[in-house]
């Protein structure tokens, strides 16, 4: 026979509920919320329900309801209840709580969620790299959280010294915590030794390591050697700190940052939050040379180690090597470039960077098109070797149209390698279509995004290809070459002005006119009226 008189039921409580409803609905709200609390007590699973609906609206409300409760723990009951109210004065209710009856259950789940709270407001603050975002969209760390955790410490050690309470090891563990919050991190060692002493749940003696790695972290205020091998240590007993407990990831990351920012190890810095591929949109020159200094060591440290080492195996070297020829291929410094790059042990690993060849000639810019047919696809060092010789030859040669054919050949390597045409992956790693658009507004180039901390840099430099096409054209004897030098010249200063020119200034169209009246008798300028439509309007106009 099933039971029809399970004595408390649920159901008695559902009805309850219904008749607190019932209550407040005609008035009644003192007896409406002395019926909430019994159900807040009794019945977990109405239990939010009840903190929802419970409303007292005046002191007098609330003395006349303590009146009807029928002892001290009914009324320990009413202060939790109340205490779970957003407006609440939560530490001033678990006062009373404690007051009222020591061993309530409800004195240590208020004020393990309270610690929660005060950990999001306080644990890593200083050196949290979020905090701008917490204090802009969640309003953390709150106003009084420096207040609020120094008043719950302040509870709490009356707890523990009057041992009135059930679990003495619990409390003392939350002493120990919130001495941690709140920056006492010598008492709060001296907390945690006395509660290892004491605690006998497996699940405090987790939390209490939890604990005591946070305040260890927290403590940290100098990166030295031995704070790296401890790091180290961490990282790799991940079983027992950070697969368990991943938020350690967070903070042991920010920690790290802090306190290499702190003693100047930028390098350092950057890789506690980025990966190596993170400095290709920008590779800031001091970066890349302490990393490379790094892979340079004799003496490098195991944390050093970690940070150098990709998941193959490999060390960055090479990749950092590729980033700072990177850098000066792209301010045109070939020599320091070339040489940088004969720091990979040997040359087969150049082919692992791209292969390229900027020298095709295009009426019209194609960012994506593939390299012609017609040409030799090379990798960087040899590119560099290319352009190298051609610009000795460019000077040395004694014929003036195998000069001018030098120096277009080499303006047309540093033009194709820029953000406006196809080789741009020979001195660039990202580069965005939309950069263009706002040239004028960002005049050193570097543009925000997600893909790197210090931006991303585009190539917008044309004048080193302007400077060789300006002189293959003054050079040559020869028109078409004269015209297409021209032509790629006008490209150049067409480039600058959408980067550099001001809003009132004139488009310039000083090659487009040397191109009518020097060039208009050859096969390539009718080419261009064909092809070339911007050139095409201009013409029209006279």
């Amino acid at each position: 026979m099933p039971k029809i008189d399970n004595d408390p039921s649920l159901i008695e409580y559902w009805i309850m509920g219904h008749k607190a409803g019932a209550l407040q609905k005609t008035g009644k709200i003192v007896e409406a919320a002395y019926l909430y609390s019994l159900i807040f007590a009794n019945c977990p699973e109405k239990r939010e329900s009840a903190i929802r609906s419970f409303k007292i609206n005046t002191d007098e409300q609330w003395g006349q309801c303590l009146l009807l409760c029928q002892n001290d723990k009914e009324r320990a009951t009413l202060y939790a209840l109340r205490a779970h109210k957003n407006n609440s004065r939560l530490i001033v209710e678990m006062k009373d709580i404690y007051q009222l009856d020591p061993k309530n259950a409800y004195l240590e789940s208020l004020a393990l969620g309270e610690t929660k709270r005060l950990e999001k407001d306080l644990l890593g603050y200083t050196f949290n790299d979020k905090k701008k975002i917490n204090k802009k969209y969640f309003g953390l760390p709150r106003k009084n959280a420096g207040e609020n955790v120094i008043q719950l410490l302040t509870f709490v050690q009356q707890i523990v010294k009057e041992k009135k309470t059930k679990r003495q090891d619990f409390w003392k563990i939350l002493e120990g915590y919130l001495e941690v919050l709140s920056g006492d991190y010598y008492y709060a060692k001296e907390s945690f030794a006395k509660a290892g002493k004491i605690v006998t749940n497996d699940t405090l003696k987790l939390q209490l390591k939890v604990f005591e790695l946070a305040l260890e972290i927290s403590s940290w205020d100098k990166i030295t050697p031995k704070i790296e091998d401890r790091i180290v240590e961490i990282k790799r007993d991940k079983e027992k700190y950070l697969e368990k407990n991943p938020d350690f990831n967070d903070m042991l990351r920010d920690k790290m940052a802090w306190l290499y920012h702190n003693n100047g190890d930028e390098a350092k810095a950057f890789l506690c939050y980025n990966a190596i591929t993170d400095l290709r949109p920008n590779p800031v020159l001091k970066i890349v040379n302490d990393l490379l200094d790094i892979t340079e060591k004799k003496d490098i440290t195991e944390i050093e180690k970690l940070m150098i080492t990709k998941p193959d195996g490999t060390t960055i070297r090479n990749d950092v090597i590729d980033m700072k020829a990177n850098y000066f291929l792209s301010t045109f410094q070939i020599e320091k470039a070339l040489e940088i790059y004969k720091q990979m042990p040997d040359e087969t690993y150049w082919d692992k960077y791209g292969l390229f060849n900027p020298f095709a000639e295009r009426i019209n810019d194609c960012v994506n098109c593939p390299i012609p047919d017609s040409l030799t696809a090379l990798n960087k060092g040899d590119l560099m070797r290319l352009i190298l010789n051609k610009k000795l030859e460019s000077v040395s040669e004694m014929n003036k149209n195998k000069a001018a054919l030098l120096n277009y050949q080499l303006g047309l390597a540093f033009y194709n390698m820029t953000y406006f045409s196809y080789a741009w992956k020979a001195m660039d790693y990202y580069r965005s279509d939309v950069s263009i658009r706002s040239a004028r507004k960002y005049k050193d180039a570097i543009f925000p995004t997600n893909l790197s901390p210090f931006g991303n840099k585009e190539n917008f430099d044309c004048r080193e290809a302007l400077k060789y096409f300006n002189k293959a054209r003054i050079l040559t004897t020869n028109p078409e070459l004269g015209a297409k030098a021209a032509f790629m010249a006008a490209k150049c200063e067409q480039n600058d002005y959408y980067v550099n020119g001001a809003p009132d200034q004139k488009k310039p169209h000083d090659n487009f006119n040397i191109l009518m009246d020097q060039f208009k008798d050859t096969q390539f300028y009718g080419k261009l009226i064909n092809e070339c439509r911007y050139f095409n309007t201009y013409v029209s106009k006279f």
